[in-house]
């Protein structure tokens, strides 16, 4: 069974003295009441429980730079590339002027799609639920090649909660039922995730399941005007209204929203506070093209392998340092490189309505043969 869900390290996915029940309508049905230590093991149960979707979410090609997927896609068809450069993204790449690559030139996390949102709680203190499907390395394991995984995110911590009493918090992707919890900072500090949780991790799929799909994005997305930046499904540093939950609820009204509902929660009185602005990040992918091995110094005959993130692209190179167009030789399969040959490559996708082929950048890998 490849799904696997990691507590957070020192505990499980809720405190420790509290209980939880988590509650998903349509889709997941009911945990029973347990003290929180056992929650992480029924929640494990749930996911490999789960039918199979009738559109599976699925992710590119392996990027051979950083060893990620070149993309994630969800159960609706959204496919997300890498957020690493730019003022939409929030993924800290060393030197942005080289590419992405691990281990060298990559964070310590590689964001593909995240939502956030934000609430004020009694006496000061802060409600948080954080949902993410990123990419990162196994604790204590690094930046090596079998220590890769995708991880699917879901976070609840708030603060200043009535010592022993119940909350239900209402989110996207379902409802959690906290009961006795304690007071002070992180009354509540729930944590799930789901992916591979032991190196090796030979295949990303464990990271696409779990209850965070399909993706959030603004509900203004695709509209002529008021959408995100062009090019994503969100902008992370401004809180907006969001489509994509696959639930509803008692209302009829579909669950883009955060609410917690519990004693006093907003202060003297005030049992109910909601929100339904998050913040979205999250980049459409592109067409890109990839050799492997990459360029650089070899000793002897090397066989290259290219590859586009959209399996239905077609790859044309030349090997002479001129540009690469239709015209150039299609790649059909792995080839040797003998001497050292400057090589370009371009990936063209299917065409569109009007006759255009999608194009990704162009490529130049440069070896070095001794």
């Amino acid at each position: 069974m490849s799904e696997s869900l990691r507590p957070r390290p020192g505990g499980s996915p809720a405190r420790r003295d509290a209980r939880v029940m988590t509650l998903a309508p349509s889709r997941w049905g009911t945990l029973a009441l347990l003290p929180a230590a056992l929650v992480a093991v029924l929640l494990f149960s749930v996911v490999c429980a789960l039918p199979a979707r009738a559109e599976p979410s699925r992710s590119g090609p392996v990027d051979p730079g950083t060893g990620f997927p070149a993309w994630l896609g969800d159960s609706e068809g959204l496919r997300l590339e890498p957020c690493f450069v730019g003022a939409n993204c929030s993924a800290i790449v060393p030197d942005p002027s080289r590419p992405p690559s691990a281990p060298g030139n990559i964070g310590d996390r590689v964001v593909y799609w995240s939502a956030s949102a934000e609430m004020t709680t009694r006496g000061g203190g802060r409600a948080l639920l954080q949902l993410t499907k990123q990419g990162g390395f196994l604790p204590a394991a690094g930046p090596k090649d079998d220590a890769r995984q995708v991880v699917s995110r879901i976070r609840i911590q708030v603060d200043n909660l009535v010592p022993g009493a119940a909350y239900k918090v209402t989110h996207p992707y379902g409802v959690e039922t906290f009961l006795d919890v304690d007071g002070g900072r992180r009354s509540i500090d729930f944590t799930e995730d789901v992916g591979c949780i032991q190196a090796p991790c030979s295949e990303f799929a464990a990271g696409l399941n779990g209850r965070v799909d399909p993706w959030l994005a603004w509900d203004t997305l695709g509209a002529p005007a008021g959408g995100p930046p062009a090019g994503y499904v969100g902008d992370p540093a401004i809180p907006h209204e969001v489509t994509g939950s696959p639930f509803s609820d008692a209302d009829g009204a579909r669950q883009n929203y955060f609410e917690i509902e519990g004693p006093d929660v907003g202060g003297p009185g005030v049992d109910v506070v909601r929100t339904d602005l998050f913040r979205v990040e999250g980049k459409l992918a592109g067409l890109a093209a990839f050799a492997d091995p990459k360029g650089g110094l070899h000793g002897g005959v090397r066989s290259v392998t290219l590859a586009a993130s959209d399996p239905d692209a077609e790859i044309f190179y030349t090997t002479d340092g001129t540009e690469p167009t239709a015209r150039s030789t299609p790649y059909e399969g792995p080839f040797d490189v003998a001497s050292s040959t400057t090589l370009k490559f371009v990936a063209l996708g299917e065409a569109g309505p009007a006759g255009d082929r999608p194009r990704s950048p162009v490529v130049t890998e440069t070896y070095h043969v001794d």
